[in-house]
């Protein structure tokens, strides 16, 4: 539903990385390479969603910061929206893991579906044991080394949770 609301491929990517965790922060450059896609096209969909005040910004030094604001009026209904529409709600449960370093969304159909791509420090026999997904949520399960080579082959594939982000699970 999210998709055919929002037209925009890079606008949809932009509220997916930065309202799934809210407190991911991300640069120009690193969401163009993340996204695969134009510097210009994310700097347009950036300034937008600033405009709107849907994005904060700050400086770090030579790179200007991007990240959702939680001040804004509809910062929880977007952020229900978003979570609605990657199914969040029934993968959050995985962060509890230590094993689990890194949480992708990755389009992987013509439809621009997403799927989960869910690194972790097990071997492949324990990690398939260790999730338990709802049915209807696409997960793909990779070691660090799997993903690393899986990644180049991706047209899109970005990050919204790593282990760092444990401590910033209170939802």
């Amino acid at each position: 539903m999210l998709r055919h609301l929002i037209t925009s491929k890079t606008r949809l990517r932009l509220l997916l990385k930065f309202f799934v965790i809210e407190d991911n922060e991300a640069y120009l450059r690193q969401l163009a390479k993340e996204f695969n896609d134009s510097a210009n096209a994310v700097r347009v969909e950036l300034i937008r969603l600033t405009n709107e005040n849907f994005l904060l910004t700050r400086d770090a030094g030579n790179t200007i910061m991007y990240r959702a604001n939680k001040d804004h009026e509809y910062f929880e209904d977007m952020q229900r929206l978003v979570w609605r529409f990657t199914k969040w709600g029934e993968m959050k449960h995985i962060c509890d893991s230590p094993a689990v370093k890194e949480i992708y969304l990755g389009e992987f159909n013509e439809a621009k579906s997403f799927e989960y791509v869910v690194v972790h420090d097990l071997d492949n026999a324990g990690a398939q044991h260790l999730f338990f997904p709802e049915e209807g949520t696409p997960v793909t399960i990779m070691s660090p080394e799997q993903f690393a080579e899986q990644k180049k082959s991706r047209k899109s594939c970005f990050k919204i949770w790593d282990y760092s982000y444990r401590s910033q699970l209170t939802k």
